[in-house]
Parts: structure tokens; sequence; C-alpha cells
């Protein structure tokens, strides 16, 4: 269902082109266009207005779709309300917009002025409390009505002086209480002048009405020459309510927005301190709802202009979900916010169909409504949604798909949950609760906590309810296991993620709600299934086996067949800790056996991590419920296992467990490559042919055999000669030279490997619009502080007239942050939002990005202002004072009292004694040596 918006955009422009008669093909294409993808602003009164040629009436219901899909636009608003004189519809719009602001604003007071007259002074009086911004000439535009009513009507409908004085008082208003969000939105013009998409700055729309006798209030003649309004605007070919507004635009947009957040935050702390008064606490919880009103319209403005930009959505919706879950909310605010998160959702990712996050957000929409029973969960309704998102074509690859379907199954999985937690107690699944109980010591905070009401069985129709989403459940993983053999068979790392997460889900959910056989082995057969769907597995697997063996319990049932627990088996409390020694040694004889050219993929990254961590638990594992043997064994597995340099070791070292930090073979065998993209088109086909050998079952039993009889060597070693030093540790002697660290991650370019830079990123598949410090701006708001930021260019040819005229753009660029872990979060960003359309990819460089900077692309200081400039002046006057100083202790040294004076020739020389008046040195030794 992917589609080119530029040809779909190219396609009604060319028809617009063309004859009139082809105004029906022309309509044509924007039914296409909107089937296919979100319209924005402009196309809607382009649409509009195409229409009208046809249809008054057709015309007004395709603006009023518009205002569904972008109800913050004003310029949307102002075409809609020149299109009726229908005052019940204008004062409804009037109460829809409360909130929105800019010069388009008093445009549509100015209209509704001369459309109702008669309500000119209520309009004049809402108007002032406006912000200044356009509203400048509000008192002259007062005079001129309040004349004109004079000269229609001998008795005068506007009171001029009682008029007055009301917009007096609400210009003093907005002077007091609006002049922070007047700078505010100053800030906002400016950026989205740089970005292009400014456009009230190009046109005064007062230069654009028809000259029609009366005063414009009758039948569908409309206020505003629109055909010529839209030219001067540049038209759906240009920049204006087109979509185009990017991550400064955006980012302008938040900021507003989280000013006036903390200005209310200010406002209610002002309202709890014991100074405030009832009457001063009445004005500024009406101060308070003001502000509150104005960060929707906020949003709906930036969604106007920069639908595209996924954290503009993000913040929105995170916005809404505060509104829904805020304890001061009230109740039909709630219900408001709740219909408005689920159009929101529905809204982002039609503009963003690329964003898995967005995508998400839609499930939980769902999940929100359940929640507040509107509706009954239905898993038919998020794996529509998955449907959409995959369908549509936009997801960048096979993760995002696999997320998708993941997310669905989590939304059920918490429902399960939330039934069961509200069938038993008043306190959410999610939320924190006591489990000891002491009635000797008094509880400041909170009740204790009886466990045995939680031993009774559910209510009959919670318990249909939740074995019917349980069903549904298994239906789903079903369906995604199928979506990744049919579409994705060869990858493997993917079906591992799913089965940990079916694994972990039936042994802690499912199987302990319902199982009817306690001591089954249904939930090892699913973990022996997830460690052998991929070789080698990754280490987070075995940790959730062996912690499913820790919490087992495996009981003795009644043999009369009544199904009661009896005891529990004491055998087993034993066999446990021997079936998780085997874990352990199975895990590592796996980790052993993987080969260097293996590589995974951001779905299991952390493999690092999670190697050292299952070494810490084998070792405390072995500490605690083992013997010196066991314990040796299991730290000779560990070193062979992790680096010198790991916590690990220096655990194992610390402890005196085992002196392995001097052990050659301590390093790893597995070399992992998280920069490059690994994928099956490409692999070659001996590749492909070694892969299928690896998966088969006659390559996993001979793995098993060969990890069981490396563990046996092991330990016969181990009983042999517990004690006998390792000889590479006599050969290298006392501990005492430096060991030089490996580089933790690497970067393969061409057909060799190099070091990665630890703080800086590559960037590929950029845009050529894309500016230098376009990429400061996105990554320092998402990863955090940046050193620098630099895009690839080709060479210069010839000299440049001015610094813009940058040399064309190679799409690939360097980040370099100043903290290790903004380069992990730049790294998860990869594919999951674009600059200027393109969705760029993110992998580790192996080269900083502070070089040269070509002009025009910085933002630093001129040359000798900067910080380096002044370290260097720094140290030449700390050298120079060192120098002097070291030169007076020497002379005071070695002239005795003659030091005051010796200083005082050396600053001031006396020019009347020549060279020839000074001895060299020893010259008088030497002669009365001869």
């Amino acid at each position: 269902m992917s589609y080119s918006y530029n040809d779909l955009l190219n396609a009604i422009i060319t028809s617009r082109q063309s004859h009139p008669a082809t105004i029906d093909e022309s309509l044509s294409h924007y039914g296409v266009f909107s089937e296919k993808c979100s319209m924005t602003p402009l196309l809607w009164i382009q649409y509009a207005q195409d229409s009208r040629l046809i249809d008054a009436e057709l015309a007004k219901e395709i603006i009023q779709l518009g205002l569904e899909e972008f109800p913050g636009c004003v310029f949307l608003w102002l075409y809609y309300l020149d299109c009726t004189k229908d005052w019940a519809v204008w004062e409804q719009a009037m109460q829809n917009i409360k909130g929105l602001q800019g010069s388009f604003m008093i445009e549509i007071y100015r209209l509704a002025i001369k459309c109702f007259p008669s309500k000119a002074e209520e309009l004049f009086i809402e108007r002032a409390t406006m912000l200044s911004v356009g509203n400048e000439t509000i008192v002259d535009e007062i005079e001129t009505v309040v004349g004109d009513s004079k000269k229609t009507n001998g008795n005068g409908i506007i009171s001029k002086e009682v008029l007055m004085q009301a917009v007096d008082e609400g210009r003093r208003f907005a002077s007091q209480h609006m002049i922070k969000l007047n700078n505010l939105e100053e800030d906002l013009v400016a950026a989205m002048t740089n970005e292009g998409i400014y456009g009230q700055s190009t046109i005064e729309l007062h230069d654009f009405v028809k000259n029609n006798d009366g005063d414009g209030s009758s039948g569908n003649e409309m206020t505003y020459d629109w055909e010529s309004v839209l030219k001067a605007l540049g038209g759906i070919s240009g920049s204006f309510l087109m979509g185009m507004g990017m991550m400064q635009s955006a980012s302008a947009f938040i900021s507003y927005e989280q000013q006036i957040f903390k200005h209310i935050t200010f406002l209610k702390r002002q309202m709890k301190t014991p100074q405030s008064d009832q009457t001063e606490n009445l004005n500024v919880g009406n101060l308070v709802k003001l502000y509150h009103g104005l960060i929707v319209p906020v949003y709906e403005r930036a969604v106007s202009e920069c639908p595209t930009v996924e954290l503009v959505w993000e913040k929105y919706l995170k916005h809404l979900s505060y509104i829904l879950h805020d304890s001061e909310t009230e109740s039909a605010d709630r219900i408001w916010a709740l219909v408005k998160l689920k159009s929101v959702a529905s809204r982002a990712v039609n503009n963003c169909p690329y964003s898995v996050n967005l995508f998400t957000k839609k499930l939980q929409a769902v999940m929100e409504e359940v929640e507040a029973g509107r509706k009954v969960l239905e898993p038919d309704d998020l794996m529509n949604i998955v449907t959409e998102a995959i369908e549509a074509g936009f997801l960048p690859d096979k993760n995002s798909e696999l997320k998708m379907y993941l997310a669905a199954c989590r939304i059920v999985k918490q429902r399960i949950l939330d039934l069961v937690s509200q069938s038993t107690s008043s306190i959410a699944y999610d939320q924190p609760e006591r489990i000891d109980k002491d009635s000797k010591k008094k509880r400041k905070r909170g009740e204790d906590v009886e466990l045995k009401r939680y031993t009774e069985p559910l209510d009959s129709d919670i318990e249909q309810e939740v074995q019917d989403l349980i069903t549904d459940l298994r239906e789903m993983w079903n369906a995604t296991d199928t979506f990744l053999r049919k579409k994705c068979s060869n990858w493997t790392e993917g079906r591992q993620l799913l089965f940990t997460e079916i694994a972990e889900t039936e042994a802690y959910i499912c199987h302990p709600l319902f199982a009817n056989d306690v001591n089954g082995d249904e939930i090892i057969k699913l973990f022996e299934k997830l460690v052998r769907v991929h070789l080698p597995p990754h280490p987070n697997s075995w940790r959730s086996y062996i912690q499913y063996i820790i919490g087992k319990a495996f009981v003795r049932i009644d043999p009369k067949g009544t199904n009661n627990i009896i005891t529990e088996t004491p055998g087993m409390h034993v066999a446990k800790f021997r079936f998780i020694r085997n874990l352990y040694q199975r895990a590592f004889a796996s980790l052993r056996n993987a080969n260097k050219n293996e590589k995974y993929t951001n779905v299991n990254d952390g493999y690092e991590v999670a190697v050292n961590l299952m070494c810490q638990e084998n070792i405390q594992f072995e500490t605690k419920f083992g013997s010196d043997t066991s314990l040796i064994t299991a730290s000779k597995l560990a070193a062979k296992r992790v680096s010198q340099q790991t916590n690990v070791t220096e655990h194992i070292s610390s402890e005196g467990l085992i002196d392995i930090s001097n052990n050659s073979s301590a390093k790893r065998k597995f070399e992992e490559a998280d920069n490059v993209e690994y994928t099956d088109e490409d692999k070659t086909d001996s590749e492909v042919h070694s892969l299928k050998k690896l998966k088969s079952d006659e390559t996993v039993q001979n793995n098993i055999e060969k990890e069981t009889e490396y563990v046996q060597e092991i330990n016969e070693k181990n009983s042999a000669s517990p004690n006998v030093t390792n000889k590479d540790e006599k050969k290298r002697g006392p501990n005492i030279w430096p060991i030089k660290s490996k580089a933790e991650h690497k970067v393969k370019v061409g057909n060799l490997e190099y070091p990665a830079h630890p703080f800086t990123i590559h960037i590929s598949n950029l845009s050529q619009k894309t500016q230098d410090m376009d990429l400061y701006d996105v990554f320092k708001s998402k990863c955090g502080a940046i050193v620098h930021a630099r895009i690839f260019r080709e060479k210069e040819h010839g000299n440049r007239q001015n610094d813009s005229d940058l040399p064309k753009s190679k799409g690939m660029a360097l980040v370099q942050f100043e903290e290790r872990t903004s380069v992990e979060e730049a790294l998860k960003l990869s594919n999951e939002f674009g600059l200027h359309e393109k969705l760029i990819k993110i992998s580790r460089s192996h080269q900083p990005a502070v070089a040269v900077v070509p002009p025009g692309c910085h933002r630093i200081k001129a040359k000798g202002e900067g910080k380096s400039t002044k370290r260097n002046l720094k140290r030449k006057t700390r050298r120079e004072n060192k120098n002097e100083e070291e030169v007076n202790k020497e002379l005071k040294t070695s002239g005795g009292g003659r030091a005051d004076e010796i200083n005082k020739e050396i600053a001031t020389p006396l020019t009347t004694k020549s060279v020839l008046a000074f001895r060299p040195r020893n010259v008088k030794s030497k002669a009365s040596k001869k």
C-alpha cells in the first residue's frame, strides 16, 4: 500500500493546470490522494475551493472533514466560516477555536464583525483579551465600526464609552498575564520563518476582500477572493500549510507548551502558600484554567504545521494521558480526554505511518477505553491495528513489524493482570504493595497485607473472561509465529524474542492461573524450545530458563484423585540445584561454540552485559549452594568467557575464589558487530547452507555431547590437582605491566575492523536538504549534549561567493557526543525517525566528528575568542610567571644579600658598560690552574 507522495501531488497539480472541463478528473485525484495518505490543511482548502465550482454545499462538507483532521488550523477555520453566514454556526465555531492564537485569529474576528455587526460589541471585548500580536489596531477599528453603525442607525448600535472601557480592561489583562506568551509567539514565528512555512507575513487578507455591495452577509457569497489568496500564498506547490514543518518549528511548539506548563506549576505552588487569601486563590485558579486551556490548542497548531514530526504527536499524546490520569481532572474532562486520545492516536498514525511508537500508542488508547469501562477488550481490534501498520508498507524493517505483534500481545497480557487484580484487591496491578505483616509494629503508611484473602478463587464471570483472553493470547502468538515463518523464515533471532515472551508469560501468568497439572513439563518444553530456536542462544534466554527453575515448586498430589496437594517433594529441592548447574554448563558451552562471524541485530542488544551477569549469577549460585569443586569449575567457565577488564573478573578476584586476572585464556571467543547490519540478502550460498546445517537436530546433539565432554574434562582436572597454578601465569610473572584493554565495539570497513570511537555515531541516508545544525538540534534534544556534528560533502572546486553555497552533501554525517550513554541512546533511534522525509540510519563510527568546520556550518566564536585561545593564553602567562620565579629564586640563593641589587640591575641594565666589561664564567679558575 506504499505510495509516492510527490507523484500523487503532481497528479493534482497537473490536472488543475489543464482545461477547466476536466474538473471532475481533478476532484478524483483529490479522492485518490486522501485514500492513500493524509491531506495537508492547504490541500483541504484547495479541494474545497475546486469543489465549490460544482456545489457550494459540497465544499462546506469537504472543509468540515479537513477541520476534523486539523482542528487547530486557524486558516481552515477562516475558510469554513467564510462559507457560512449562520450566527449559530459561528457561535459554535468560536467556542471550538477558543485558545488558538495568531494573526489569522484576528482576521476571524474582523470577518465576524463584518458579517454580524450587531455582535460587534462582544466580539471586540473577546478579541481584546487575546495576545497583542496582530491586535494593535483594535482601537482604530472600533472607531470605524462605531462610526459606521451611527450612520446606519440613528440610535446607535454600540455604546462607545462602555465598549472602550471593556476593551481597555481586556487589554490590561492581556498585558499583565499574557506578556510571556507574546515572547513565545515571537520565537515560534522566527522558527517557522527560518523553515519557510510562515505565510502570515507574506499577505494582508484585507487586500483580498471582494467589492460586494451590502454587508456580504447574504447567500453563499464569500467575503475573500480565495483563489487570489491561495495563489499569493504559493498554492499547493508552495510550503505554507503543506506539512513542511520540521524539527526547528516542532521544537518551538514543544518549548511553547513546556513554558506554559511550568507557569501553571508555579501558579499552583503559589496557591498553596500560607500567605495567599481566598480571593487571590480564586483569581489564580481562574488563571490556571485559562493556561490549561491553551496547551491543547498549541499542540493542535503544531500538528497542523508539522504533521510528519513524530515527536510532536508523542508529546501531544503524553499530555492527553496526563489529563486522563491526573487526580485533579474532573469526570467530564476525563471523558473528553479519553475521546481526544483515541482521535489523536488515529490521526498520528495517518500522518506518521512509519512510527512504531505511535502505533503502540494507538494500541494503548484501546486499553485506556477498556479500563474506563467504555468497551470490552477484543483482541481482533488489536490485530486489526497491527495489520493496518504492516500492510501500509511504511514500517522500516522486520524488527518494527515484530514489535507491533508483541505490543498487541502485551496489551492482552496487561488486561489479564488488571482483571485478576480488580477481582481480588482494590490496588491496581501496576502499583506496589507491602507483603509483610507485623501487628506489634504500627505502620505509618498504608495498611497491612493479609495474604490469605488472595487465596480465594476468582468470580465466575471474571474467570471466564480471563480464560477467553488467555485463549486469544495464544492464538495471537500463533499468528505472530506464522507471520515470522512466512515472511522471515531465516530470521531466527526474531522467533527467539517471540518465544521469550511466550515462555515467560506462560510460566508466570497463564499456567499458574489455570493449571491442571502443577508438575507438568509444558513450560520446560517452552524454555527448551527457546534455547534451541536460535543458535547460539542469547544469554538472557538461559537466564530466564534458570530463573524459572529456581522458582519452580514440585509437589506430591493426593493419589485418591482429589487433586489436592499433600506435601512438597523433598528430593526435588536438591534436584533443582543439579538442574540449574547443568543449565549453566550448557549455557557456557553454547557460548563457547559461538563463532566470531555470528551477528546479533538490535533485537538482542546487550549481549556482553548478559554474559557478565550470567557469570556473576553462576558464581553466586555455586558460592551458596555448591562445593569447592563446583565453585572452581564455575570460576574457570566464567574465566573463559569474560575478558580481564570486566566487572565479573574483578568480582571473582576480590572474593578470593580464584585468581584469573592474569589468565590468558580469559579472552572471549565471540566478537559481536553491533554496528554492521546483517540481512538475509547479504549472505552467500555457502553461509546459508552452513546456517541451515547449524540449525539441524544433528548439530544440536553434537553440541550437547561436546559440552558434556568439556565439563567432564574440567571436573577431572579439578579432582586430580585442584591447586595447580596455571602455566601461563608462571610464564607471565607478576602482574606489574598495564594490560591494554580491547575495544568494546568494532566497526567493519571493507575487510578491516577498527575500534569504534566511544563518543561518535555515523549517520547515513540523509537528505540533500539536511544541514549540519539540523543534526545538532535533533540529537541534542533526543540524546544529550553534543561536541560537534558535521556532514560529509563533496570537494570544492573554485571560490564560493558566500558561506551559504555549500558543496553537495554525500548523505552521510558524524555526530560526536559528550557522554558515552548518548551514543547508546542514538543507536536505538536508527530507522525510527526521519529528517526531510527520509528515515536516517545510525551506526557506530571509528573516527571522531571533531575536525575543521566548513564556513557557514558552525556556531562557534570568532578566531581569538574561543576556549582554546583563552586556554593557550593562560598557559603562556602561567609559564612566563613560573620562569620568572625560578630566576629570582636562583639569584637569591647564589647572590646572598645582594639579591635586591642584582634584581635592580636585571630590571634596569646600565648602558655605560660595554660587552667587554663582563668576564666569562670560570675564567679566573682556569688561569689559576695553569
